[in-house]
């Protein structure tokens, strides 16, 4: 999507440059905005491709970092009419970074099983006491199976 996105407004701004950079200073720096938008996103895009989202270097080189896994869905509702649901999911570190993906939602069950059996140590689902415990200690949701299947 974001490639999509950075293709239009750098098309979109030359077009704009190229037909009207005569007509209006006003058009040509829109046009110039417009490029420069599209080429930022593009760049970033680039870098995240070189270099991975943050979040799959975390789940790949540490994942005991992540503490805390949960879904949140959100239902589009204008005027009473659903429209949509948009599901995402968060993931909290011990350091206290969090990330956050967007999901369908028919597929967070599936994910969330995977992540399970890759984050055995991580605590799932939300209520208000993890929040309180995530605020005061990430390492409060951090669940050391080993520990206790010695105990």
């Amino acid at each position: 999507m974001k490639l999509g996105v950075s293709l239009f407004l750098v098309s979109l701004g030359f077009f704009l440059g190229y037909k009207f950079h005569q007509a209006s200073a006003a058009i040509l720096i829109i046009a110039i905005i417009l490029m420069l938008t599209g080429l930022h996103f593009f760049w970033d895009l680039i870098r995240e491709w070189r270099n991975g989202h943050p979040l799959s270097v975390r789940l790949r080189n540490n994942p005991t970092d992540i503490v805390w896994v949960y879904s949140i869905v959100t239902m589009n509702m204008p005027f009473g009419i659903h429209l949509m649901n948009r599901a995402r999911l968060d993931f909290k570190c011990r350091d206290g970074q969090e990330f956050h993906i967007s999901i369908p939602q028919k597929e967070i069950r599936e994910i969330s099983k995977k992540l399970e059996v890759l984050l055995p140590h991580a605590t799932f689902g939300y209520t208000q006491e993890k929040m309180q415990w995530f605020i005061t200690d990430p390492h409060l949701l951090y669940n050391d199976k080993e520990k206790e299947a010695e105990k």
